[in-house]
């Protein structure tokens, strides 16, 4: 009943969320062979009901780490600039983006720089050994990332995930 009740809640809620967003084929249309030099974002809401929910549907003897990941996991924005990367657009979000994630106070976790592409993840802890607030923000030579959540994640459970998936 309570699964149920939960899928109910979810369909109606997504149902609103996802046709407030931008409609793709719109997108679509209005990138063109003579536009590439253009600069087109898209922005993302992820409300934390969702992974909550998701987190329902993970049985808890197979996988209890992505269980508890997903339930403690929060709301996203996600937002993703396309383009020219030398454009003064462009320049002027990525700063923007860089900005806001610095006021957040966040710690750096990991800098990963390739030739083209730089990937920042960032997060805040507030003392107490669980992720607060966290960044992503990924900047190739014609796309950036930038996924802002907050979350009570447990870094230890975090940590045993990501070493689980990663052997």
């Amino acid at each position: 009943m309570k699964r149920s009740t939960l899928a109910i809640i979810l369909v109606f809620f997504l149902r609103f969320t996802l046709f407030a967003q931008a409609d793709i084929s719109e997108l679509d249309n209005d990138f063109t062979e003579d536009d590439n030099n253009k600069t087109h974002s898209i922005f993302i809401w992820v409300p934390g009901v969702v992974t909550k929910g998701a987190s329902l549907f993970i049985n808890k003897d197979e996988e209890p780490d992505l269980k508890h990941t997903l339930r403690f996991l929060g709301g996203m924005r996600i937002r993703i600039l396309e383009g020219n990367s030398n454009s003064v657009k462009w320049k002027r979000k990525t700063n923007r983006w860089e900005r806001k994630v610095k006021r957040k106070n966040l710690d750096d976790l990991m800098v990963v720089k390739n030739a083209d592409t730089v990937i920042h993840l960032k997060a805040g802890f507030p003392g107490n050994g669980k992720i607060r607030n966290y960044a992503f923000l990924i900047n190739t030579d014609g796309t950036a990332v930038l996924l802002l959540g907050k979350s009570k994640l447990d870094l230890k459970k975090l940590v045993k995930l990501v070493e689980k998936f990663s052997s």
